[in-house]
């Protein structure tokens, strides 16, 4: 386990091997959840989010949607 710290402004560093080993850029979102005292990060992924397409039953629209919603993003530098 490594030791990082967040920022003033609520920014965690997240150590470059993991980058990597996840192949984590700073284009990549991430679902936030708790468990009992421990956060978690997950990254979302395109390959994940199709695999999700049958489970929310839209054939692939709510994919097209969240896609289209990082391209604005990255548009608009977030």
């Amino acid at each position: 386990m490594g030791i990082t710290a967040m920022n003033a402004g609520g920014y965690v560093l997240i150590p470059e091997d993991i980058r990597l080993r996840h192949r984590l850029t700073s284009e990549t979102k991430f679902a936030i959840d708790e468990a009992d005292e421990k956060i978690v990060l997950k990254p979302l992924s395109k390959l994940a989010l199709e695999k999700a397409i049958g489970f929310l039953g839209t054939e692939g629209k709510a994919l097209d949607f969240v896609m289209a919603e990082r391209a604005n993003d990255r548009e608009r530098g977030k």
